[in-house]
């Protein structure tokens, strides 16, 4: 995943080097406008909420692999 998306490469990189929780909003450049949606996330993976789906899980599993690690 990270060497698909090059934002996904500086938001960790941000999160490593200040400590600080990225803004999904920001980081994957959704409006504020943005409402997430499972159907469209589910039937669409090129979506903005599939985007957002892929984010949460990606940051879940890194967590649950970094805890197991520790």
């Amino acid at each position: 995943m990270l060497e698909e998306d090059p934002e996904l490469v500086n938001m960790v990189t941000g999160y490593l080097e200040k400590g600080t929780k990225p803004d999904m909003k920001q980081s994957l450049d959704l409006g504020d406008d943005f409402v997430f949606d499972m159907d469209e996330a589910i039937s669409d993976p090129n979506s903005q909420s599939a985007k957002v789906l892929n984010t949460i899980v990606d940051n879940k599993t890194n967590q649950i692999v970094n805890d197991r690690l520790s």
